[in-house]
């Protein structure tokens, strides 16, 4: 039964189990469960957390289903080399670690803001210049 309910409510698992009678063996299998699927390793994805195997960062996955409003299912539909489990990791880990990834988030769209003020697109530069001529 958890292991069910673990892969549609991760987060919610979670708070279940830390008022539950054996709290701390199921917070650290839950805990492992995540390890095993998202890493943070130095020098990959500038060394935000990120699902195991894969350059698809934690943000990435709290951007698609937050901002976007794609489900777990249409997040596998569009990336299907990572798992569902992968996807409830990911969400679990932001839940667990908010205002890291809410942080990571704001420095990376501050990011391309800077970029796209200091590189015009050439794109735009040149429907404007037919634009005048």
């Amino acid at each position: 039964m958890w292991v069910m309910f673990w892969r549609f409510h991760p987060y919610i698992c979670v708070k279940i189990a830390s008022k539950s009678s054996k709290p701390q063996k199921l917070l650290k299998i839950m805990e492992k469960v995540i390890a095993e699927h998202i890493e943070i390793t130095p020098g990959v994805c500038g060394g935000q957390p990120r699902i195991a195997g894969h350059r698809i960062k934690v943000q990435d996955v709290v951007i698609w289903s937050e901002e976007m409003g794609m489900s777990p299912d249409e997040i596998l539909y569009h990336y299907p080399s990572i798992t569902l489990s992968d996807v409830y990791a990911a969400l679990a880990y932001y839940h667990d670690n908010r205002e890291e990834i809410r942080l990571q988030i704001r420095e990376d769209e501050a990011f391309a803001t800077e970029m796209e003020s200091k590189t015009p697109s050439l794109l735009q530069e040149k429907l404007k210049s037919r634009k005048n001529a």
